[in-house]
């Protein structure tokens, strides 16, 4: 009988308390580039045939860092 009122304690005090569940938001950081940089780019993209499969790799690298800087927004304004 003394177990079943320990045990009985034991249940009643681990749902007394709730847990708090702490997250926390890990983004890849995102590159800085020039606007010099990002001018000899644009130049360069224009150049490319319109078949181009760098174009498709650029295209690519463009959702992955829309992706990112969308993560980090979502993490500043999680921590307000």
């Amino acid at each position: 009988m003394k177990a079943i009122i320990l045990l009985a304690a034991v249940f009643l005090a681990a749902c007394s308390s709730s847990p708090r569940v702490v997250y926390r938001i890990e983004c890849p950081p995102l590159r800085d580039y020039t606007p010099q940089s990002q001018e000899k780019l644009s130049s360069e993209i224009k150049a490319l045939k319109p078949d181009s499969e760098i174009g498709r790799y650029l295209l690519d690298y463009k959702r992955q860092r829309d992706m990112i800087m969308a993560c980090q927004n979502t993490r500043d304004t999680s921590h307000r």
